[in-house]
């Protein structure tokens, strides 16, 4: 149960984000439940556990996928000459972007401040979101 390297199961991994995101549209947060996911995603419970092993993993996943989607860091590589109160703005701008992209991100944001998911999250992906906090200055409640 770690984060897919290989492009099968990367895709795999993707679907079952895309059916929790759906069922988290179509249900809310606290309805949509973990064992719907395989019947959503058309795989067996030992596919979805491979990935995941809680309803929290698949938050966590989310969130994160979410947040480091935006390419802020391509988009500063590609404008290296913003002053520095235009790159204090940027990632502000870019939340409301995929806030506007997203159904399901704003939900998720708020959701993840919540230390509690983050306490019942696997270590694994505990571990994951170490790198994606050190990118954000360590603003991710780790419990």
């Amino acid at each position: 149960m770690r984060c897919p390297t290989e492009a099968l199961s990367t895709i795999r991994c993707n679907q079952i984000l895309d059916a929790a995101e759906h069922l988290i549209e179509s249900q809310g947060i606290v309805s949509f439940k973990f064992s719907q996911l395989a019947k959503e995603v058309g795989c067996s419970t030992g596919t979805l556990y491979k990935f995941f092993e809680r309803k929290e993993d698949v938050l966590v996943c989310l969130f994160l996928r979410n947040a480091t989607s935006n390419h802020l860091s391509i988009f500063l590589a590609k404008y290296p000459d913003l002053t520095a109160q235009e790159k204090v703005l940027l990632p502000i701008l870019f939340t409301f972007e995929t806030i506007k992209r997203s159904k399901t991100f704003f939900t998720l944001r708020s959701v993840s401040t919540n230390a509690m998911v983050w306490q019942l999250a696997s270590l694994k992906r505990l571990n994951a979101s170490k790198n994606v906090s050190m990118f954000f200055g360590n603003g991710l409640p780790m419990g």
